[in-house]
């Protein structure tokens, strides 16, 4: 009987050996699949981020070219105005200044 005794300790040591040996793998399975899981909703949240920056970027970068063609276009027309303003009025001024470097009473007036 102690032989039958000693051999169901053994058995039984074996089983829960295997049962802990299980757990341990078990456990080493579901913290893997955790941190996958951890990685990949990481990834997927960067991957949104990255999305967002570039669709914020391609709308800035839109509203500066938008910006910068309303520039040119009223450097334009500003240019345009100066230059009419000028050939309008370039011969009185040009007399005017004539006039006040030749006749030095026209400086005081």
């Amino acid at each position: 009987m102690e032989i039958e005794a000693i051999q169901k300790l053994i058995e039984t040591d074996e089983q829960v050996r295997q049962q802990i040996q299980d757990v341990y793998q078990q456990r080493n399975e579901a913290r893997q699949a955790l941190e996958a899981q951890k990685k990949q909703l990481s990834d997927t949240a960067w991957a949104r981020v990255k999305e967002q920056v570039d669709q914020t970027r391609k709308e800035l970068d839109e509203g500066i070219v938008q910006e910068d063609t309303r520039n040119q276009e009223y450097l334009k027309q500003a240019s345009a105005q100066l230059q009419q303003l000028y050939d309008a009025h370039k011969e009185t001024w040009r007399k005017a200044l004539f006039e006040r470097v030749i006749d030095p009473q026209a400086r005081d007036s």
